[in-house]
Parts: structure tokens; C-alpha cells; sequence
């Protein structure tokens, strides 16, 4: 994170030190949990962060939260199917 702070260091240019501590956070869940190097500052568009951003969807989550009942009857999950898969497909490879 460091190295990325120092490659940005333009006075004239504001960092996004939210998007930097992201990119942080996805590359350590990857390297520690799938093994996997992301390079995330350098490739910020990676399959990875892209199902990753979208794994909680939010009306899944709010209609979870109003009615679970439902939801649990209709398999409803507060996760995307599709990163789901992904991460599945990852942690089996």
C-alpha cells in the first residue's frame, strides 16, 4: 500500500484513499484466502474485484432483512449467484 501511496505522491493530484484501502483489502483476501496475486493498483479491473463489488447485492439484503421467511422458502440469498459461483469455481481450482 505503501508503494502505491508513493507512485501517487503528484501534489497537484488528490488520492482516492478509499479506492487505495480497497484495493488493499481485495488484494489481501486474495493472496490469503485464494492464494492469488492481484496486483490490484496496477490491474484495477480484475475478474476478481469485478465479482467481488458485486457479491452482496443490496435488495437482496433489504428484502432478506423484511422478510426472511420468504426468503429462506424461495432460496433467496442476499448473495449475487453468479459471484458466487466465481468464488466457488476459484477456491476449487
Amino acid at each position: 500500500m505503501i508503494k502505491v501511496l508513493k507512485k501517487r505522491n503528484d501534489p497537484d493530484k488528490p488520492v482516492d484513499v478509499q479506492q487505495v484501502a480497497m484495493d488493499f483489502t481485495m488484494d489481501c483476501i486474495a493472496r490469503v484466502v485464494f492464494s492469488i496475486d492481484l496486483n490490484t493498483p496496477e490491474n484495477p479491473d480484475n475478474e476478481f474485484c469485478k465479482h467481488g463489488n458485486k457479491f452482496i447485492v443490496v435488495w437482496r439484503l433489504i428484502v432478506s432483512m423484511v422478510a426472511p421467511g420468504p426468503c429462506e422458502w424461495l432460496r433467496v440469498t442476499i448473495f449475487n449467484p453468479k459471484a458466487t459461483k466465481y468464488f466457488e469455481n476459484v477456491s476449487f481450482v
